[in-house]
């Protein structure tokens, strides 16, 4: 971890890109918004998080295609259906199946009245295969019309992760396939 810790740092004291993610929390560091301590603290999430998840990504996509003789090639063929792939692995199998909040006021389900303030647990996972929004949804079919996930949560939750260019998740593939 002290290696991290010091690359890290050598990130935060300038050794960044402007126009990043990083560079505006150094930025935000340098005005005195955050300390040295919180800013490497929001960068050592970031790297966690964006590797996890990526990692968990690769890992699905490879068990999916075990089942799938054939897509492997496909996905290199095509950067389509590489694409089309890609979003099925992540409906069908996302690196969070659950997360928690805090309810900030009273909301309504049906007949149940959850409290302000209250934890809940939402289950992403089930939300991907929600038969009320999606046609036979247990079915992992890429060649189906793209159907919405939650893989990246949404609005102010929204994973950051969500912005990387599905053009760059598809390059880790076309990678291993030179290996």
């Amino acid at each position: 971890m002290e290696t991290v810790n010091s690359t890290l740092g050598d990130i935060i004291d300038g050794s960044y890109l402007d126009g990043r993610l990083i560079a505006d929390l150094i930025g935000h560091m340098n005005q005195g918004d955050l300390t040295r301590a919180q800013c490497m603290s929001y960068v050592q999430i970031l790297f966690g998080a964006g590797h996890s998840t990526t990692t968990d990504l690769i890992a699905n996509v490879v068990y999916v295609l075990t089942g799938r003789a054939g897509d492997l090639d496909r996905m290199m063929d095509d950067e389509t259906f590489a694409g089309q792939f890609l979003e099925e692995v992540l409906r069908t199998r996302p690196s969070f199946h659950r997360i928690r909040r805090v309810t900030t006021r009273d909301v309504s389900i049906g007949d149940v009245v959850i409290p302000a303030g209250s934890m809940v647990r939402l289950l992403l996972a089930a939300a991907n295969r929600d038969p009320a929004s999606l046609e036979d949804p247990e079915t992992f079919d890429p060649d189906k019309k793209r159907r919405q996930h939650m893989a990246f949560g949404r609005g102010i939750h929204t994973c950051l992760g969500s912005t990387l260019p599905a053009s760059r998740r598809r390059s880790r593939f076309r990678c291993a396939r030179v290996m």
